[in-house]
């Protein structure tokens, strides 16, 4: 199942022909050049079921016009019933690109009439490369108990150091500390929590925490962004890193957070005694 960016973008307000309407939703961030499930929310309008096929018109976007690219047709048979919204999910092969990119796949009939338009981000398949640009100079330290990161590292070719125990990373004086999802119990986690953001306090240290699911909350728990004295934390919900290998949303989701805490102002914010 894809999964979207933890810094969500809006799809255009696009209308439809007929009587099915294509509704605004995050925009989808899928692997460019290889096939991928891209979601879209339509709406029928009508008091009576529609049954028909749909294909797309994908158009690359660039700052400021649509690039018509080699011909490529998604197609999909669908039933929506009166004053139905549904998720509907075609299977899309973009083209490859070398940076993540935006393009527009315009849904007609069988006739070729416009019925509405939905946007998607395509990736390169070495998108974890990008973690080498989001940490510049910084030492990526990484503790994975559970190795939900370290072989796809390894595979992505994403250089790093292994932080085999917590000693291990209380002892990182500088660069990036990352912390893959594991199990703890809640009092450990805690315990857990005021070391790394003493640890983040240190002189030019930074450090991002991917929490496994916590159990007791109701709804799912947010991305916090902290300053503590000379450095930041940065505590996001593993499960925007879940199937990290084949999503190339979480993967992304990687690279904002770990971006997040080593360059905060350029989401925008300023962060008290940086």
């Amino acid at each position: 199942m894809n999964r979207w960016a933890v810094i969500l973008i809006a799809a255009w307000p696009l209308g439809a022909r007929g009587e099915l309407e294509w509704l605004p939703q995050p925009t989808p961030v899928v692997f460019a050049g290889v096939p991928q499930a891209v979601p879209s929310i339509i709406r029928n309008r009508a008091d009576i079921a529609v049954r028909q096929e749909i294909r797309g018109r994908v158009t690359q976007l660039s700052s400021s016009t649509q690039m018509p690219l080699p011909l490529v047709e998604p197609r999909k048979r669908i039933e929506v019933l009166p004053g139905q919204t549904v998720i509907e999910t075609v299977t899309v092969t973009l083209p490859s690109v070398n940076a993540n990119t935006r393009f527009r796949i315009h849904w007609m009939d069988e006739a070729g009439r416009w019925l509405g338009a939905s946007e998607v981000i395509g990736c390169p398949d070495n998108t974890l490369e990008q973690l080498k640009a989001a940490g510049a100079a910084q030492t990526i330290h990484l503790h994975d108990p559970e190795g939900v990161f370290e072989p796809l590292f390894a595979q992505g070719k994403v250089r790093h150091e292994t932080l085999r125990s917590r000693a291990d990373v209380d002892a990182v004086k500088h660069g990036l500390v990352l912390i893959a999802p594991f199990e703890m119990g809640a009092r450990d986690r805690e315990d857990f929590a005021t070391k790394l953001a003493k640890k983040a306090g240190e002189a030019g240290v930074a450090v991002v925490w991917f929490r496994a699911p916590d159990h007791r909350l109701t709804i799912p728990a947010p991305v916090w962004l902290a300053s503590h004295g000379a450095g930041t934390l940065v505590v996001a919900p593993g499960l925007l890193v879940a199937d990290l290998k084949d999503s190339a949303a979480a993967q992304v989701n990687l690279i904002q957070c770990v971006e997040l805490a080593l360059k905060p102002a350029r989401f925008g914010l300023i962060l008290e005694g940086q």
